[in-house]
């Protein structure tokens, strides 16, 4: 038998109704993490390591002016709430009402290298970057193995795509087989 209380907030509907609205939000919310994870994000950091992006937010709290944050910052910081655009920095740092302007022209300067496209490189060179800022230990104190495997999981956590370990020995500044 159907019940016949309502459950209120910004509108009234049935509990039975309001579980399906959930479950539907959550499929939602999966599919659009899954496209931005998947497709989006390269191309998106890509336009903000070139500056075609910039990014703005408030620092340290939601009344602070708001500032252009730096380019290198956005591999670094984790965003919690993309709604209102609120993120956290490795060291805690919060960041408040994050939003993402394009860049005016006359800031960008010309792009006179032409750099390959190296999206993998490019993914295990952020994980070092995050994992070691003061540069990567010797082999002799972190074998390849270690470094591999922390690089992988660094890369599982943030729920990007794998890389393959001479990748993360290259971008670790460590040639090799």
């Amino acid at each position: 038998m159907a019940s016949n209380s309502l459950e209120t907030g910004f509108v009234a509907v049935r509990p039975e109704r309001s579980q399906q609205l959930e479950a539907q939000f959550e499929r939602a919310h999966q599919a659009a993490s899954l496209v931005w994870n998947q497709y989006m994000r390269r191309s998106f950091d890509a336009a903000v390591a070139a500056n075609k992006l910039r990014l703005e937010g408030r620092v340290g709290s939601a009344t602070s002016e708001k500032v252009e944050l730096p380019t290198d910052l956005w591999p670094l910081i984790e965003v919690q709430d993309w709604t209102h655009g609120l993120a956290v920095d490795p060291s805690g740092v919060v960041y408040w009402s994050i939003r993402v302007a394009q860049a005016n022209s006359d800031q960008i300067e010309p792009d006179t290298t032409k750099r390959p496209n190296r999206p993998s490189f490019d993914r295990a060179a952020m994980a070092v970057a995050d994992l070691y800022p003061d540069g990567v230990p010797a082999q002799s104190q972190l074998p390849d193995v270690h470094l591999c495997r922390t690089v992988a999981d660094w890369l599982k956590q943030k729920k990007l795509l794998p890389v393959s370990d001479s990748t993360i020995r290259r971008a670790a500044g460590r040639r090799g087989k």
